[in-house]
């Protein structure tokens, strides 16, 4: 999650033409939600679509961040803020719970089946 942060406040900086960004990071029961808004000029409608429909951009930046979203089970969403300002990039990831009860064991973090 914190390379999906990463990549995102690059991505700000680098394209959206704006000096302010705003980090959310929502903890629930479930999941872990991950919101970065910048107040920029937005990414260009065809790209984002290009990208939404087929994975398409010219670099490797969004492709990247929803690939490391898949690797942890969840989702990347990426799109213009509501007021069409700038560009909201949001990721939920899945809560993992450990196999063992102690807190600081060793052992790898393992799904657990909810069948």
């Amino acid at each position: 999650m914190f390379r999906i942060l990463q990549e995102s406040l690059t991505n700000a900086h680098r394209h959206a033409k704006t000096d302010r960004v705003r980090v959310s990071l929502e903890v629930g029961q479930h999941t872990v939600a991950l919101n970065v808004r910048d107040f920029g000029c937005g990414i260009p409608a065809e790209r984002l679509r290009l990208f939404q429909e087929r994975n398409e951009g010219r670099g490797v930046g969004l492709g990247g961040m929803r690939e490391r979203a898949r690797e942890l089970g969840g989702l990347l969403s990426v799109g213009p803020a509501e007021d069409n300002v700038g560009t909201v990039v949001s990721v939920e990831i899945p809560i993992v719970a450990r196999e063992s009860e102690d807190p600081d064991s060793s052992e790898p973090l393992r799904a657990q089946s909810t069948s």
